[in-house]
């Protein structure tokens, strides 16, 4: 597959927009003094090797210096509310994606395939895929279909509202919460997500 011509956006721009996202995780901590928070410091070896050994096709995975809990914001499975909160003991998968986003539409398919190894391995890790630009649950789940995806969710993030709060900036990005429901880390731009480097990150967030 020839190279996106929005590469050279990200390249330019992710390094900057990485540094954003870490900064107003920090700000959120620091604003927030009832907080639940981890320190990354607490982490096993199994957990900073795996963070280390994954990475995207334009940046590395990157994790905040603490982990915490991610804001109670509403984004719609159809018509029904849910926050992440409601997956607590699940790892999760987060990705934030638009039909206009070239790169977004051709990480579905890994992402699809990354689910199907989960369920395979027993894992209860769920991929949950946010649309940020489409109206309804039928026309994301067609774009799904187009893409190779239609077993993912056609959630929606409405007018972007939870990526706003998680700090995303950039199309695609990827948060991953472990099953502690803490915010482990993000990833901006498109990964081979069914990798054996992307599962055994996942594996570490389920300890």
């Amino acid at each position: 597959m020839p190279p996106s011509p929005y590469r050279h956006i990200i390249l330019t721009a992710a390094p900057l927009l990485t540094f954003v996202w870490l900064l107003s995780l920090s700000s959120a901590l620091r604003a927030d003094s009832q907080l639940n928070t981890r320190s990354n410091t607490d982490l096993t070896q199994t957990e900073t090797s795996a963070s280390h050994n994954f990475s995207g096709h334009v940046q590395p995975y990157q994790t905040p210096r603490n982990r915490f809990e991610p804001p109670a914001v509403t984004f719609f499975a159809e018509q029904k509310p849910l926050q992440l909160s409601d997956y607590k003991g699940q790892v999760l998968i987060v990705n934030f994606w638009a039909s206009w986003c070239p790169t977004c539409l051709s990480e579905l398919p890994s992402l699809q395939r990354l689910q199907h190894q989960l369920q395979r391995a027993g894992s209860n890790a769920q991929v949950l895929t946010l649309n940020q630009d489409l109206n309804n649950h039928q026309q994301i789940f067609e774009v799904l279909s187009r893409y190779q995806a239609a077993q993912l969710p056609s959630h929606r993030d409405l007018n972007g509202r939870l990526g706003f709060a998680l700090g995303q900036t950039l199309l695609p990005t990827t948060i991953l919460i472990d099953s502690n429901g803490y915010i482990a880390g993000q990833l901006i731009g498109s990964a081979d997500w069914d990798s054996p480097q992307a599962m055994a990150l996942i594996a570490s967030l389920e300890k």
